[in-house]
């Protein structure tokens, strides 16, 4: 981490928020009832 100081932590973070995104996306293609609420989970929940 002391070579790539705090830039690391937010590569991780938005790593993390992208595999979240894409949870959030498959539960909508499975189901289509969710497709209503992937907007307020994405909204909600990353960034």
């Amino acid at each position: 981490m002391a070579r790539r100081g705090t830039s690391g932590e937010i590569v991780l973070l938005k790593a993390v928020e992208a595999l979240q995104g894409e949870r959030y996306l498959r539960l909508a293609e499975q189901r289509p009832a969710n497709e209503a609420f992937l907007y307020g989970w994405l909204a909600n929940r990353l960034g």
